[in-house]
């Protein structure tokens, strides 16, 4: 089921009818937001759930991006139940602003439903999903 807060930022980017798997898909979407913004260590409780820091990441490229993707991948697995067959694929930097391009592909594990999510992670710290 959806949060209010997803009922009304809800975007009609899927090409279905089925108001519950869009439902799913966008609270998958949400949790994936909140786990890859969440620095690792910073959920006392979880100390694996969230992203190692990114900053680190930029400086130890082009070699860490190979790392940091598949280290999504094992995150996402672990930490979001909803999505199974799960993988992150670099698709380069974007030219100006060194933002590091993800694919994120991943099967629902209700409806076996394939997703994709493009991902932006900045030098900053942030991480934008699409």
């Amino acid at each position: 089921m959806m949060t209010l807060m997803e009922k009304l930022t809800r975007q009609t980017l899927f090409d279905t009818h089925d108001d519950d798997d869009v439902e799913t898909i966008m609270s998958i979407k949400q949790h994936l937001t909140d786990l890859l913004n969440t620095k690792q260590e910073s959920v006392p409780h979880l100390v694996d759930f969230g992203l190692p820091d990114i900053a680190e990441v930029y400086r130890g490229l082009p070699f860490a991006a190979g790392k940091l993707a598949r280290e999504i991948q094992n995150i996402i697995e672990i930490h979001e139940p909803r999505l199974s067959r799960v993988t992150a694929k670099l698709k380069g930097f974007r030219e100006g602003d060194g933002v590091m391009l993800l694919e994120i592909t991943a099967y629902t594990s209700a409806s076996n439903k394939k997703v994709k999510f493009e991902t932006e992670l900045t030098p900053n710290d942030l991480v934008h999903i699409a």
